[in-house]
């Protein structure tokens, strides 16, 4: 997917967005390395289990998708890979990106039929494996540096002498 600002590619099979780009600039490791800990690109995963108390959960990410394109304009694509996890809930994940967006909008849509049997969803995510600009981790170009999630939260993210010092009381 791309529209002269972003580039996105995603494997139908499993979700995972292995490449991200922004005006040619690839945000996402893209290569499996020491520095790295083998990690490249986004993934989806989930806890979840029955509603039996005893049932620790189990960690779940997708695979053996199926793929559609849902919308294909001039204006904007849409596609949707869609699965069924072990725990009776089916995931639609949607990856739609506009016309001169500086972004790419991913969401997921879960559901669980009401004749399945009862089931909890402990935790949902999406990891990002975000690209070293250098591998001195003195270089603060290094690392995304804020986090974002709207207008009224936002913020600078620490710097890891910042949380160093951080002291927890009670804590270790």
């Amino acid at each position: 997917m791309s529209n002269g600002i972003v580039t996105a590619a995603v494997d139908t099979n499993t979700a995972n967005m292995l490449n991200y780009s922004f005006l040619g600039t690839q945000l996402l490791e893209v290569q499996r390395t020491a520095a790295n800990s083998g990690h490249i690109g986004t993934y989806f995963s989930a806890n979840s289990g029955h509603n039996a108390s005893d049932d620790p959960g189990t960690f779940w990410s997708p695979g053996n998708c199926s793929f559609r394109v849902e919308t294909q304009t001039s204006e904007m694509v849409e596609i949707v890979l869609s699965t069924s996890s072990t725990d009776f809930w089916e995931h639609e994940f949607h990856f739609v990106l506009r016309r001169g967006d500086r972004g790419l909008y991913i969401y997921v849509v879960l559901s669980h039929l009401a004749s399945s049997p009862a089931a909890r969803m402990d935790e949902y995510r999406m990891t990002w494996w975000p690209r070293l600009v250098s591998d001195d981790a003195s270089d603060p170009r290094g690392f995304f540096d804020r986090v974002i999630i709207d207008g009224a939260r936002n913020w600078v993210q620490p710097s890891d002498a910042e949380i160093g010092d951080t002291n927890v009381p009670g804590g270790p």
